[in-house]
C-alpha cells in the first residue's frame, strides 16, 4: 500500500497550506496593520524590510513599544502620528516609570530638538467641542473643518444648553 496520515499529519498540512496563503496575501498587500508589538514577530519576519512604517498614536506608545516594530521589521521611511497632548503611554511599573520607561518615542524626539508638524485642523468632533479642546489645550491654534451642521446633537439626552451639544456629566 499507499502512505496513511495521521489526523495530526493532516492537521499540520492544512496549517502550513493556511499560512502560505497568509504569507502570499501579505506579500501582496501594499499596506499592513498590524500590533506595534506584532510587527515584531516571527509571523512577518518573511516579508524582509518595509518601504515604510506609519506608527500612529505614537505619543501614547512607550519608546520601548515603538522601538519594535523599527528595529524588527525595518524600513526606509518612519513617520511618526501622534499628539503629545493626549494621553501619555500607559506604564503600570513604578520602577519602570522611575527609570524613564515611560517615555514616549515621540516625547524623546521634541525633547532632542526635533519640531514637529501641527496639523492644526481636525474633521471629527462638533465644532463646539473643538472649540473649547482648541482654547483650552492648543492655546487656540486649533481650527475645525466640520460645520456644526454635520455633527447633529444625539437625540434622548437632555442637553443643559442645547445650542452647545457639550455636557460634562458625572457618570459615578
Amino acid at each position: 500500500g499507499g502512505v496513511r496520515l495521521t489526523a495530526a499529519d493532516l492537521q499540520k498540512a492544512q496549517r502550513r497550506e493556511d499560512f502560505d496563503i497568509q504569507m502570499k496575501i501579505l506579500r501582496e498587500a501594499d499596506v499592513i496593520c498590524s500590533q506595534m508589538i506584532s510587527a515584531g514577530g516571527d509571523f512577518l519576519k518573511g516579508l524582509g524590510a518595509f518601504g515604510a512604517i506609519l506608527i500612529d498614536e505614537v505619543a501614547q506608545c512607550t519608546e520601548i513599544g515603538a522601538i519594535v516594530p523599527i528595529v524588527q521589521r525595518g524600513c526606509h521611511r518612519l513617520v511618526l502620528a501622534g499628539d503629545h497632548c493626549q494621553l501619555p503611554p500607559s506604564v503600570q511599573s513604578f520602577e519602570a516609570e522611575k527609570r524613564g520607561l515611560s517615555l514616549s518615542l515621540y516625547g524623546r524626539l521634541v525633547k532632542l530638538g526635533v519640531e514637529p508638524f501641527f496639523l492644526d485642523t481636525q474633521f471629527r468632533a462638533h465644532p463646539k467641542l473643538m472649540e473649547f479642546c482648541g482654547k483650552m489645550i492648543y492655546d487656540g491654534r486649533l481650527k475645525s473643518g466640520v460645520d456644526a451642521s454635520m455633527r447633529p446633537v444625539l437625540q434622548g439626552f437632555e442637553w443643559p444648553r442645547p445650542s452647545v451639544p457639550v455636557a460634562f456629566v458625572e457618570m459615578a
